[in-house]
C-alpha cells in the first residue's frame, strides 16, 4: 500500500478507517484482533501482536494479534518474552510514541541474545520491529507491535509507523474504555477448592476490591454480619482499626511473585461480640488461560489474595472481654489498650482507629488511671496477664 505521506488523502482515509476499527473495539474488546489485521492490511507480511506485562507474572500476557499463524506464540510467551531485550528498554519508553526497535537497542546486542538467535531468527520475517507503549500502570505496560523481515524495513516503518502514530492516543482511550467495558468480569476462576472450603473465602485484589466469594461467603455478606462490600467493591469489616490491618496484609500479600519468599497473614478479630481469624494467602492468577482473547488479562491482577474467614467458638471469659470488666474500661479505652498488642507508636494507633492524636492519648491516659499504670509498657504487660490468666481464676 503506498499512503503517499501523512498530509495525503489516502493517508487519512487508511487512519480513519483504521480509527473505526478502534473505536469498536473500544465497546467490544474481543475486536482487538481486527485492528491487529487492520494494521497488518497495510503490509500483509508483517506480524502485528498487541501484549501486555507484568512484573509479578511468570509469563507475557498475548491480548491479540495478526500475522501469526504459522507461529507456535506459546514458547514466546512462556519463556521467550522474559528474556526478550526489548522488553526492559520498551518499559522505559514514553507512552503513546512509535519507536523502531533498532534506534532502541543495537543490532549487534539483539543478535547476540538467546531470544534471537533461538526463537525470532528460526521464525523468519520478524527480525525487525516498531512498537508503541498504549499504556504503563505499575508494574504493567501494554504494547502494540509490529513485526517483520528487516529487508524491507524502511518500506514498511514509512507506511506503518505514521498510523500507528496518528492512531496512539486513540488506542489509548480505547484500552481505558475496555477497562470500563470488562469492570465485574474475573478472570479468575472460582470453582475448585475455594468452592469446596466450608469457611468464608473471598478472593481480593491489591486494593481489597472483591474478585470472587465462595457460596459460604456470599451468605456472610447477604447477611450483613461482620463484613460488608462498600463502593467499588471494597471489602470492609466495618471499623477502621480492622480496615487499615486488612489493606496491609492484602497488599503485602498481592505483592509476592511466584517462588518469591514471604508469608501468609493472619489475625484475629471480634466484631458485634463473634470473634474470627483472618487469614489472607497469595493466590497466583492463570491468566495464561486467557491468551489471545482480548484485554481481560491486562486488567487482572497477576496475585491476588485467598482471604479465609474462621469464625472461632463463643468465649465469655474472653481476656479483653474480662480485662475491661475488671477495669471498668470503656469501649474506646480498651479498644486503643488492645490496639498496643499490635505493636507500633500511639501515632500508629490513633490512625488505624481512625481518631486523632489527642482523642487516643487521652484514652490511654485514663486507661493508665483505671489500671495504676504509668505507661504503655505496664499497661501492656498487665493486659497480657490477663490472657495468661485461666478463665476458672476470675470465677
Amino acid at each position: 500500500m503506498a499512503l503517499r505521506g501523512p498530509n495525503s488523502a489516502e493517508f487519512a482515509r487508511t487512519v480513519a478507517q483504521i480509527g473505526e476499527v478502534i473505536d469498536a473495539a473500544a465497546l467490544a474488546p474481543d475486536r482487538w484482533h481486527d485492528v491487529c489485521a487492520a494494521f497488518q492490511s497495510l503490509r500483509p507480511d508483517a506480524r502485528v501482536l498487541f501484549q501486555g506485562h507484568d512484573r509479578l507474572a511468570p509469563y507475557a500476557m498475548p491480548l491479540a494479534g495478526a500475522g501469526w499463524e504459522d507461529v507456535n506464540l506459546e514458547p514466546y510467551f512462556l519463556y521467550y518474552a522474559s528474556r526478550n531485550p526489548w522488553l526492559g528498554i520498551w518499559k522505559e519508553m514514553a507512552t503513546s510514541k512509535v519507536e523502531i526497535a533498532d534506534a532502541l537497542l543495537p543490532r549487534r546486542v539483539l543478535e547476540a541474545t538467546e531470544f534471537y538467535n533461538d526463537w525470532l531468527k528460526p521464525m523468519g520475517r520478524a527480525d525487525m520491529a516498531l512498537g508503541l507503549k498504549i499504556a504503563h500502570e505499575r508494574d504493567r505496560v501494554a504494547f502494540f507491535c509490529a513485526h517483520y523481515d528487516s529487508r524491507s524495513h524502511e518500506r514498511i516503518n514509512e507506511i506503518m509507523a505514521p498510523v500507528m502514530q496518528a492512531l496512539a492516543s486513540r488506542m489509548r482511550r480505547a484500552l481505558d474504555c475496555n477497562r470500563a467495558v470488562l469492570r465485574g468480569q474475573c478472570s479468575i476462576p472460582s470453582d475448585g477448592l475455594m468452592q469446596n472450603l466450608l469457611d468464608p473465602a473471598l478472593i481480593v485484589n491489591a486494593e481489597c476490591k472483591l474478585v470472587a466469594a465462595n457460596s459460604a461467603a456470599e451468605a456472610l455478606i447477604g447477611s450483613g454480619m461482620l463484613i460488608n462490600v462498600r463502593a467499588r467493591d471494597i471489602v470492609s469489616f466495618g471499623l477502621p482499626e480492622i480496615d487499615a490491618r486488612f489493606a496491609r496484609s492484602v497488599e503485602a500479600t498481592c505483592a509476592r511473585h511466584p517462588g518469591g519468599a514471604g508469608s501468609h497473614a493472619e489475625f484475629p478479630v471480634e466484631l458485634a461480640g463473634i470473634r474470627l481469624t483472618v487469614s489472607v494467602l497469595p493466590l497466583a492468577s492463570n491468566l495464561h488461560s486467557l491468551a489471545l482473547r482480548g484485554p481481560l488479562p491486562y486488567f487482572s491482577p497477576a496475585v491476588t489474595a485467598l482471604v479465609i474467614l474462621r469464625v472461632l467458638p463463643p468465649d465469655r471469659f474472653d481476656a479483653v472481654v474480662r480485662f475491661r470488666a475488671r477495669y471498668r474500661l470503656t469501649e474506646q479505652e480498651v479498644r486503643v489498650t488492645n490496639a498496643l498488642r499490635l505493636g507500633g507508636s500511639l501515632v500508629d494507633i490513633a490512625k488505624e482507629l481512625g481518631v486523632t492524636y489527642e482523642t487516643a492519648r487521652a484514652h490511654i491516659k485514663s486507661a493508665f488511671s483505671k489500671t495504676g499504670t504509668h505507661n504503655q509498657r505496664e499497661l501492656l504487660a498487665l493486659l497480657l496477664a490477663e490472657s495468661a490468666r485461666s478463665p476458672e481464676s476470675t470465677m
